[in-house]
């Protein structure tokens, strides 16, 4: 039982690195990706940081949320920030930013609605009083 708990701990951590690394790339590459539809760039933004959120508490989730979710919404705004700082390039927008936030504030909610509901399972077969 402890291997195995290892081995999907590692799995998170890995998962969460690979995100950072995506998203680090997608956010700081010299050139905006190329727009599929009006607006797609949005949905990037609110998938990646949706992506990175969730991973990031898959890899951490004794730390407490009260810690997690207003840090990782800093980071998603710094990113955009940053960005126009580090690539002459690329320019940083204020509804890049606000698609990052609702990212994850998607995984916050995806996350406390899972807790909510392994915990109502949990009631319900008498492990929990």
């Amino acid at each position: 039982m402890a291997i195995k708990m290892r081995i999907s701990r590692i799995l998170a951590i890995s998962l969460f690195a690979i995100c950072i690394a995506v998203v680090s790339w997608g956010v700081f590459r010299a050139m905006p990706p190329q727009k599929v539809f009006e607006q797609s760039d949005k949905i990037a933004h609110l998938l990646a940081f949706a992506g990175l959120a969730f991973s990031g508490r898959l890899a951490m989730p004794k730390l407490n949320g009260h810690i997690y979710w207003p840090l990782i919404t800093t980071v998603a705004m710094a990113m955009e920030y940053t960005q126009g700082l580090v690539q002459a390039s690329r320019l940083s927008s204020v509804e890049d930013a606000v698609a990052n936030v609702i990212g994850v504030a998607i995984a916050m909610l995806v996350w406390v609605g899972g807790q909510k509901f392994r915990r109502a399972r949990l009631v319900l077969k008498g492990s929990i009083e």
